[in-house]
C-alpha cells in the first residue's frame, strides 16, 4: 500500500507523541510506501537519524506555519493551524503519490480533528484519546486550581458534541481507533458504531530484561513512580497509603522521577505528614536515569486518574516491575492480572482508593513469591505489547479498510 500518515509529533529517539509518531512511520515502512506529513521542527533530528540509517520506503514532507514559528510544538492553537495548512498539502501529496489510506496519527487528542478525511481515500483516525476521565470526588484535598482545571476539561471534552466542524471532520473516517473504552464512547453514536479500541504505544524490544530483579532479605520495597507533578497523575494517592505504611511499620520507599506544578504542594503534603522516610522526590531525569531507576526498584505506582496511555507502564513491565495502577485510562488496558494490580475506582472515594494502594503494596511487600510471579508476568506482557505487535493490528486494520472501499 501506499499510506500518508499524518503525525505532527514525529521524532527518533524520544518517548511521548513524537516517539509514537517515528515508531509507526518506521514499522509501517517495513511493508509499504510511507509518506509521513510532520511538524518543521522534528527535520533535523528526522534528517540526521536517516542520514546515519536511510529506510527507502519511508518519506518526511515538513509543514511549517511561519506565523507560531516560536510557539511549542504541544500548543493548541498552532496545532489547529498546522491541520488547516496539512489539508492542501495533503491534497498535491495526494496528486503525486496516489495514495491508498491515510491515517491520523499525532497528536493523538479526539478533540481536535484532522481534516484529511476530505482527500476522498479511506481515512482511519487514530489511535486517539482524549477521553479520560475521573469522578471528580477523586480529585479531593488538592489545590483549588487543579479541582477547577479538572471540572474545565471536562467540559471541554464534552463540548465537541455541539462543534460542528468537530462531528463532521469525525463523520469522514471509516473508522475511529480510540486508545481506550472511555474515548470511545465520548464520541457521537454515528462514530462509535464504526469504532474500534487498540492502544498507540509499545515496547520496545531492546529494553526487555530476561529476568526480573529480586529482593534481597531485609530491603525495603523500593516502589518507582515515573511521572510528571501535576494533580491527575494520582500522586496524593500514594502519599495517602504511605501513611498506611508509617502506621502499620511497613518498608516501603517511594521515589519519584518527575517535575511538575505540584512539587512544592506534594514536598509540603509528605513533611505535613512526616513521610520523608517513604518518599524522595529526585525531579525531572535523563531517560538513562530512569532506565536504571527501572533495574533497581520492585514496582511501578502509577494510580493516574486519566492518561490515555501509560509510556511509564509498559516501560516498566519490560524491566520486570509489577504494575500497580487504578481502573481508568490507558493502563487498565495494559495492566493484567498476571502482571500487577488493577484497583477499582468506582463508588470509591479518595480515601478508598488509597487504603487500596496500600493494601496492593502491602501485599507484594509481604508476599515476594507473589511479587516474582507477577514481575514474570509483566516480562511475557512486554513481549505481547512490543511495537511490532501493535502496529501490525492497525496495519491490518488499514488492509482491511481499503480492500472494503474497493468492493463498493
Amino acid at each position: 500500500m501506499r499510506i500518508l500518515l499524518s503525525a505532527y509529533s514525529c521524532g527518533p529517539h524520544v518517548g511521548s507523541e513524537p516517539g509514537v509518531g517515528w515508531n509507526w512511520s518506521v514499522l509501517l515502512a517495513q511493508r509499504h510506501d510511507v509518506v509521513v506529513l510532520t511538524s518543521e521542527e522534528f527535520r533535523p533530528f528526522i534528517e540526521t537519524e536517516l542520514s546515519l540509517r536511510p529506510r527507502p520506503r519511508l518519506h518526511f514532507v515538513f509543514l511549517e506555519i511561519p506565523l507560531t514559528r516560536h510557539i511549542s510544538y504541544a500548543a493548541y492553537p498552532k496545532y489547529i493551524l498546522w491541520q488547516l495548512a496539512a489539508f492542501p498539502l495533503a491534497l498535491r501529496l495526494h496528486r503525486k503519490w496516489r495514495f491508498d489510506v491515510v491515517q491520523h496519527l499525532t497528536m493523538g487528542t479526539f478533540r481536535y480533528p484532522s481534516w484529511l478525511g476530505f482527500l476522498g481515500i479511506p481515512f482511519v483516525f487514530g489511535p486517539v484519546g482524549g477521553g479520560e476521565r475521573a469522578p471528580i470526588r477523586l480529585y479531593q484535598g488538592l489545590p483549588l486550581r487543579v479541582r477547577l482545571r479538572e471540572r474545565l476539561r471536562t467540559a471541554v471534552m464534552f463540548s465537541g458534541f455541539l462543534d460542528p466542524f468537530f462531528r463532521i471532520a469525525l463523520s469522514r473516517a471509516d473508522v475511529y481507533v480510540a486508545k481506550t473504552k472511555q474515548s470511545m464512547e465520548v464520541v457521537p453514536a454515528s462514530v462509535r458504531r464504526k469504532a474500534v479500541v487498540h492502544l498507540e504505544i509499545g515496547a520496545n524490544p531492546e529494553e526487555i530484561i530476561l529476568k526480573p530483579r529480586e529482593r534481597v532479605a531485609g530491603e525495603p520495597l523500593r516502589a518507582l513512580m515515573v511521572c510528571r507533578l501535576i494533580g491527575w497523575k494520582g500522586i496524593h494517592f500514594a502519599i495517602d497509603a504511605a501513611r498506611q505504611f508509617r502506621s502499620q511499620g511497613v518498608k516501603v520507599e517511594i521515589e519519584v522521577c518527575g517535575a511538575g506544578s505540584l512539587l512544592t504542594w506534594l514536598r509540603g503534603e509528605v513533611q505535613r505528614h512526616g513521610l520523608q522516610e517513604h518518599f524522595r522526590f529526585l525531579g525531572a531525569v535523563s531517560r538513562n536515569e530512569v532506565r536504571e531507576k527501572y533495574r533497581q526498584a520492585h514496582l511501578l505506582l502509577f494510580p493516574s486518574l486519566h492518561d490515555s496511555s501509560g509510556n511509564a507502564v509498559i516501560e516498566a513491565l519490560g524491566y520486570g516491575l509489577p504494575v500497580i495502577c487504578l481502573d481508568l485510562g490507558g493502563p487498565a488496558e495494559i495492566v493484567t492480572e498476571g502482571c500487577g494490580i488493577v484497583l477499582p475506582t468506582c463508588g470509591r472515594s479518595r480515601a478508598d482508593v488509597g487504603n487500596a494502594l496500600a493494601e496492593a503494596v502491602v501485599t507484594l511487600e509481604t508476599n515476594e513469591s507473589l511479587r516474582q510471579r507477577l514481575a514474570l508476568g509483566a516480562i511475557a506482557r512486554a513481549h505481547e505489547l512490543l511495537w511490532s505487535n501493535q502496529v501490525s493490528a492497525v496495519e491490518a486494520l488499514l488492509e482491511n479498510v481499503v480492500k472494503r472501499r474497493q468492493t463498493k
